[in-house]
């Protein structure tokens, strides 16, 4: 797996996180934040669900995967998730949701979009079906950065790349 730096078109390895966070808790966040949902910034390379499938489809089948191509496939890809509340939904002192109301998995957070389009090929074979096994693969690409052990992120790869394939028997392995 790799990723590029998009300013400089250079490849780089990503690493995870350092320990030396401090951990941040939802309740002291919401509780330092009442009645606030988490802002997410958000970088998008285009405004089209249809135009990010064709580049991430080709990003993932040369493997390598700008991190802003899979920010914003991901996106536009929430988006098209929806389910209607049976209840209301509050969580926090925070209405996430009102009955009988659909929503997406973005309406946990406010998404504070900015759209540079930037050029990245892509491929006309993705479609719309293809969208959950690439949402799938981008998703699994976080874990396997985190995996501290060669052995196990292969292991974690092959379970992932049997899932993919599930979803489409066509869908490339996830390698490490």
């Amino acid at each position: 797996m790799s990723m590029t730096r998009v300013s400089t078109q250079k490849v780089i390895k990503p690493r995870a996180p350092s320990g030396l966070v401090e951990v941040q808790y939802p309740s002291t966040w919401f509780r330092n934040n009442e009645g606030q949902k988490p802002p997410l910034s958000i970088t998008l390379v285009t405004n089209s669900l249809e135009e990010a499938r064709k580049m991430v489809s080709k990003a993932i089948l040369d493997n390598n995967v700008p991190i802003d191509l899979a920010k914003t496939f991901l996106y536009h890809f929430a988006k098209t998730i929806t389910m209607k509340l049976d209840d209301d939904w509050k969580s926090y002192k925070l209405t996430i949701g009102e009955k009988d109301r659909d929503i997406t998995p973005l309406d946990i957070i406010e998404p504070k979009v900015t759209t540079l389009n930037r050029e990245h090929p892509g491929t006309e074979s993705a479609r719309e079906e293809d969208d959950p096994w690439m949402a799938g693969t981008l998703l699994s690409y976080y874990r396997l950065i985190r995996a501290p052990v060669t052995t196990y992120k292969s292991q974690i790869a092959q379970r992932v790349s049997i899932q993919m394939k599930a979803l489409k028997s066509t869908a490339p392995d996830v390698s490490v």
